[in-house]
């Protein structure tokens, strides 16, 4: 089954759809779904903030958001930004994507975009924070890992990360994390 939307992006022609509300492949669809992600990510540490409760439980509710905001801010770069460094510069001159780190208050929030430069620093920051974080507290059965950010699922994200960053000891750490040494 294909929607008119894939044939129009796959030969180059102009985006004629109406209604993009039943394509769920269509950009703003994927932008509102990584923010809605990043927003519930956002409440998340907001919470566990509020409550001064830094128990196991939430320990691990705090690693997953952190690794789930990096990864949507990630994804969210990756389609709307130009590459790293595209400009030669690692990012310092072409538009990032606004980065949401806190809890969202108001109904059309005007965040800055920045840099991608800005951009992915604050998605590693969010990475660093995270993993040791999914390390200690993120334990689920078997049969609920793919629907969690366990750690060899962040060390994956990082692996990734890191090579669209370009810091390649980075990429080969956290790849031998995830596939061993050998």
């Amino acid at each position: 089954y294909r929607e008119e939307f894939q044939d129009l992006s796959v030969y180059w022609k102009p985006i004629t759809t109406k209604d993009g509300s039943a394509n769920y492949d269509v950009p703003r669809k994927l932008w509102e779904a990584y923010y809605y992600a990043i927003a519930q990510a956002n409440e998340v540490l907001t919470l566990i903030e509020e409550t001064k409760d830094y128990g196991d439980r939430n320990m691990a509710s705090r690693a997953e958001a952190l690794a789930v905001r990096a990864w949507s801010h990630f994804q969210l770069a990756n389609v709307f930004c130009l590459p790293y460094n595209f400009d030669g510069q690692g990012g310092a001159t072409n538009l990032g994507i606004p980065y949401v780190a806190e809890r969202v208050t108001t109904i059309i929030p005007d965040y800055p975009r920045g840099t991608v430069a800005e951009t992915y620093a604050k998605i590693e920051a969010d990475l660093t924070a995270g993993i040791p974080l999914v390390e200690s507290y993120v334990v689920y059965p078997e049969e609920k890992k793919k629907f969690h950010f366990s750690a060899p699922a962040a060390y994956a994200f990082a692996a990734r990360f890191y090579l669209y960053y370009q810091k390649w000891d980075k990429a080969i750490e956290y790849a031998d994390k995830v596939l061993g040494g050998n």
